[in-house]
């Protein structure tokens, strides 16, 4: 409400229809969104934020054709900005990592990721991004301490503790695994897929009968 009464003193005031229009997304205002980053493009043909925001609306309603030509031409923009003002823009950066990924380029995004967490170190999606590419690259341990400093910052996110508990399956260590598996299924007693990742870690310690709890519980909910 308070940008919004913002534009109508200052409707081309772009920084407040963009925020709106991802405020607007979040609540699933898709249309009203569209039209605010529509009037942005408008100004601005080539402005990567609204490409990018506009391209995962596309993704959300079903377009995944302008889906896919929207994200190209924001891979494609940000590969023509200067490095310096990509870093005076870190968001750029960030953007610069996700479409690469996107697209499986994952030294790039890697780059692109490294230098937005140079400025912004506690970015959470950006942090198990990174993560994420090192597990795709064989990297077990540079996923490893990606992820301890993400636990550090954000305690209590249990995609980071599932991540972390593949890290140590991966490392041969099931006990540790384990530990990161039974807090996901604390935080999260509903989310089938830790009950299964529990089981497979008391399987690799051989507690058998333990494991073959948690597989059972899970077929009793899938049941109910």
């Amino acid at each position: 409400n308070a940008i919004t009464r913002a534009l109508e003193i200052s409707p081309n005031h772009l920084q407040a229809r963009l925020s709106r229009a991802s405020i607007l997304f979040s609540q699933s205002d898709h249309k009203q969104a569209l039209e605010d980053l529509d009037f942005i493009l408008k100004e601005i043909p080539n402005e990567p934020r609204a490409k990018y925001l506009k391209a995962i609306i596309n993704a959300t309603t079903g377009d995944p054709v302008n889906s896919q030509k929207y994200m190209s031409e924001v891979l494609i923009t940000l590969s023509s900005v200067p490095q310096q003002i990509m870093e005076n823009n870190p968001i750029y950066l960030y953007l610069a990592g996700v479409t690469n990924f996107q697209y499986g380029n994952l030294e790039e995004a890697q780059g692109y990721l490294r230098n937005y967490l140079s400025q912004n170190e506690q970015d959470l999606d950006a942090l198990e991004l990174l993560a994420t590419i090192a597990l795709r690259q064989g990297d077990i341990n540079s996923a490893k301490n990606i992820l301890t400093k993400a636990n550090l910052y954000f305690p209590n996110q249990p995609s980071i503790l599932t991540k972390l508990g593949i890290v140590m399956m991966e490392q041969g260590s099931p006990e540790i695994a384990q530990r990161y598996f039974e807090q996901v299924t604390s935080i999260s007693p509903n989310f089938t897929g830790a009950k299964l990742n529990l089981a497979r870690s008391k399987m690799a310690e051989k507690k058998y009968d333990e494991a073959i709890e948690e597989l059972v519980s899970v077929r009793m909910k899938s049941t109910q």
